[in-house]
């Protein structure tokens, strides 16, 4: 779970559902009410994990599954997502670039 890098309070479960679900890169802390971010690898980890949600398509045409099987796949992907992206977030007080050059 989150802990908040300004407080040390840690987020609960339904804290970080309910962080997770804004388009805004901010986060705001349910605790201390300071503006958090996730750390670059805490992105790179749930984007990671939400990109299984267009794989759940597969079984369904690989293996000829029926359209409700094949929706079944695809609904349990999206709760399992959900269900785990709290325990992948980390915090920080800045907003790091997603991704960094490194210079040789």
């Amino acid at each position: 779970m989150p802990v908040c890098q300004n407080c040390h309070e840690q987020w609960s479960w339904k804290q970080s559902i309910k962080a997770g679900f804004t388009l805004d890169v901010r986060l705001t802390c349910p605790h201390c009410g300071s503006k958090q971010y996730l750390t670059a690898k805490a992105r790179k980890k749930t984007n990671m994990v939400n990109f299984l949600i267009p794989f759940a398509i597969l079984p369904g045409l690989i293996f000829d599954l029926t359209p409700l099987v094949s929706f079944s796949i695809f609904i349990g992907t999206g709760i399992l997502i959900v269900v785990v992206n709290p325990f992948l977030m980390e915090l920080s007080n800045e907003e790091a670039p997603y991704w960094t050059i490194k210079h040789k």
